[in-house]
């Protein structure tokens, strides 16, 4: 069962995948366990970036708000949005363990 993505959850990259940037500003990721490529915009790219450690979501969604143009609410939505995408592929892990 996939993990209920909210701004406490911890996720990180899965380390079973390799990622390169392009010229372009875009990153491409190899996905090692089905061998499918995958491509993130600049955006996306940033979000890939800081989730290369582990951090929980609000951290991040505080993090892009202070970066780019664009308000909390919108900012959550696509944020989550994103990352049950990259959870349905297998290149996040998304924990909802409470901080010891």
């Amino acid at each position: 069962m996939a993990e209920i993505i909210t701004g406490q959850s911890i996720v990180v990259v899965t380390r079973q995948q390799r990622s390169a940037d392009l010229e372009s500003g875009e990153k491409i990721i190899l996905n090692l366990k089905d061998g499918v490529y995958y491509s993130l915009n600049e955006v996306a790219r940033r979000i890939w970036e800081l989730f290369q450690e582990p951090r929980q979501v609000y951290q991040v969604i505080e993090t892009l708000t202070s970066e780019y143009d664009i308000d909390s609410d919108r900012c959550t939505k696509e944020l989550y949005e994103l990352l049950a995408d990259l959870a349905s592929r297998g290149l996040i892990e998304i924990t909802n363990e409470a901080a010891a």
